[in-house]
C-alpha cells in the first residue's frame, strides 16, 4: 500500500512527485523533508475487497477536507480500512446483447471523496465485477463513449442521471445490477 500526499497549488492537485511513502509489513509509515502547504492525502495498491473507512490527521477528517500541513511535527495521520461490498452485473446493448470490453462506472450519491468512484471492465459475455465498495447510495453507468474521467464532473453525469441504475452498498454485501449500454 502506497500513501501518497499530493500538494494543492491554485486549487489544484500536483502531480504525485514528492510526498510518496511505501507502507511498511506492520501498517506504519514514515514522511520526511515536507514541504508546508495543502494537501490531499491518498492511499493506493488497497487489496480489491477494502475501502478506507476513515482518515484523521489528528482530530482532522482527511477524507473529506485538504489537510494544511503549516507545522511541523505533524500530528499522526490514521487510516482505518475496512472490508467493501461488492457489485457483479452485466452490461448489455439496446438489442439485449452483451457488450464486451466496456467500461461500467460507480458514482456516488453525495461525496467529494473521489476514491469512491469505481469502475470495472466488462468481459466477453458482457459481465463485470467490482469489489471493495464503500457502503453508501451510488449510481452505475455504461457509457458507450466518454472522455477519460468524464464521470468525475458533475454536469456530465447529471445529463444521464435517469439513464443510470440504483444501487445501495452494504458492508461486506454483493449487489446485482444490469445495466444498459448508454449511447451517447
Amino acid at each position: 500500500i502506497k500513501v501518497e500526499f499530493r500538494m494543492i497549488e491554485a486549487g489544484r492537485l500536483t502531480p504525485p512527485s514528492r510526498g510518496r511513502m511505501t507502507m511498511s509489513p506492520d501498517g506504519r509509515f514514515t514522511f520526511g523533508n515536507f514541504y508546508l502547504g495543502e494537501y490531499r492525502a491518498t492511499l493506493s495498491g488497497l487489496p480489491r475487497s477494502l475501502y478506507i473507512k476513515e482518515a484523521r490527521l489528528g482530530s482532522i477528517d482527511a477524507l473529506s477536507q485538504n489537510l494544511m500541513l503549516t507545522t511541523s511535527p505533524l500530528p499522526s495521520l490514521d487510516f482505518v480500512l475496512a472490508k467493501g461490498g461488492d457489485l457483479v452485473g452485466t452490461v448489455t446493448d439496446s438489442a439485449s446483447r452483451p457488450v464486451a470490453n466496456q467500461e461500467v462506472v460507480l458514482v456516488p450519491a453525495f461525496s467529494n471523496r473521489p476514491e469512491l468512484y469505481k469502475t470495472g471492465t466488462t468481459d466477453g459475455n458482457g459481465r463485470f465485477a467490482i469489489q471493495g465498495i464503500a457502503p453508501g447510495d451510488y449510481r452505475a453507468y455504461a457509457w458507450k463513449t466518454m472522455e477519460r474521467f468524464q464521470y468525475f464532473d458533475s454536469e456530465f453525469v447529471r445529463e444521464f442521471s435517469d439513464k443510470g441504475t440504483s444501487i445501495q452498498i452494504t458492508a461486506s454485501s454483493e449487489m446485482t445490477a444490469a445495466l444498459t449500454l448508454i449511447q451517447n
